[in-house]
């Protein structure tokens, strides 16, 4: 994992990011320092999880039923996430992620598909794409989340610091921490093959977070 710097070096001149973050690093802070936004903003995701989680699938399947509850559940916020989502579903693009039994390669079409055929920009396609595949096709937990005491925001088991707001919480035994960060790094280098380079830097950051004793291994 010792490469993530090196990775990150390829994207970013600034020296902020060649140190050990601390172990409270916001990872969307990382994100708005390296002066580039992500079409897809991760509390809109975490909305859509959810819409689907309290109305059901078909909630996001069927444009027509998003359109109705997203205004509710956005409070009217969001409007740019919005259009966006809105414009994959009348594409079909949720339905074909969650039916296919390729994922990653669906993903890779669904993109082009958005960037040549209804002129989205590779970052804003690539990042709806990523939203609907993570939301309809993520790992489903049968349990209750864990949320953050402070924010009040559903968090990943694997989590020690709130991406939210910053806030330290319960922690990762090494292994698992070890194991969690590599699987961010390797993430994160598919992506920056991939040329899509917010996803790729979110990934690097979060193994470093993770595992920030092993990056320079």
């Amino acid at each position: 994992m010792g490469n993530v710097y090196r990775e990150f070096g390829n994207l970013h001149k600034a020296t902020y990011v060649l140190y050990r973050p601390p172990d409270s690093v916001n990872v969307i802070s990382v994100l708005q320092k390296s002066g580039k936004k992500q079409a897809m903003n991760s509390t809109f995701i975490s909305i859509l999880q959810q819409l689907i989680s309290e109305q059901g699938r078909d909630a996001l399947l069927n444009p027509t039923k998003c359109k109705a509850f997203l205004s509710d559940y956005t409070h009217g916020e969001y409007k740019k996430e919005s259009r966006l989502l809105l414009q994959a579903l009348e594409v079909g693009v949720q339905k074909a992620i969650d039916a296919t039994e390729e994922l990653e390669l669906c993903k890779k079409q669904q993109t082009m598909i958005l960037q040549e055929e209804h002129f989205l920009t590779a970052e804003a396609a690539s990042d709806v794409v990523d939203a609907l595949a993570l939301v309809l096709r993520g790992e489903h937990k049968s349990e209750a989340l864990p949320v953050c005491s402070n924010c009040g925001k559903e968090l990943q088991k694997e989590w020690k610091v709130c991406p939210y707001c910053g806030t330290q919480v319960a922690k990762t035994s090494g292994s698992a921490a070890n194991s969690a960060a590599q699987t961010s790094y390797e993430k994160g280098k598919k992506y920056f093959d991939e040329g899509n380079y917010d996803t790729a830097i979110a990934e690097f950051t979060e193994a470093i977070r993770l595992d920030p004793h092993d990056a320079d291994a």
